[in-house]
């Protein structure tokens, strides 16, 4: 596969053109779902939080779309970092969205340790509740 940025200590293969175009149909496909995801999880946002009186989380200190303005790139090259900035920012904020309804409504550690979720250190423990 050839990326087109070049990451460093990953080897650049060559692609037939019809098979990245498949790719860039795929990749670009999937913000269907983010568009979807964005808007329900901003609705759930605003409404939960507030009627909760949780703080809410600043959106525009995750979505950060900042690399597709870099002019040493060509479109291609900033449509796929945008894309990538919108699509991680928006996953983090959903992602910390989870993360506070959960230390409001459930502080309960699971009953074995889960991964990346070591913000779950100073919550209830599972035993406590069975």
């Amino acid at each position: 596969m050839q990326y087109i940025i070049p990451q460093q200590d990953k080897a650049a293969a060559n692609n037939a053109f019809p098979l990245r175009m498949v790719s860039v149909i795929v990749v670009n496909v999937m913000l269907i779902p983010l568009l979807v995801a964005d808007l329900v999880c901003s609705i759930y946002h605003a409404v939960y939080f507030r009627l909760n009186g949780m703080p809410l989380i600043p959106r525009k200190d995750y979505i950060v779309i900042d690399r597709g303005r870099l002019m040493k790139l060509n479109w291609a090259q900033r449509w796929a970092c945008a894309y990538c900035d919108y699509a991680n920012g928006l996953i983090a904020w959903i992602k910390a969205i989870i993360n506070t309804t959960e230390i409001y409504s459930c502080a309960i550690k699971h009953a074995s340790p889960r991964h990346n979720q070591e913000y779950q250190r100073e919550y209830f423990p599972y035993e406590k509740f069975k």
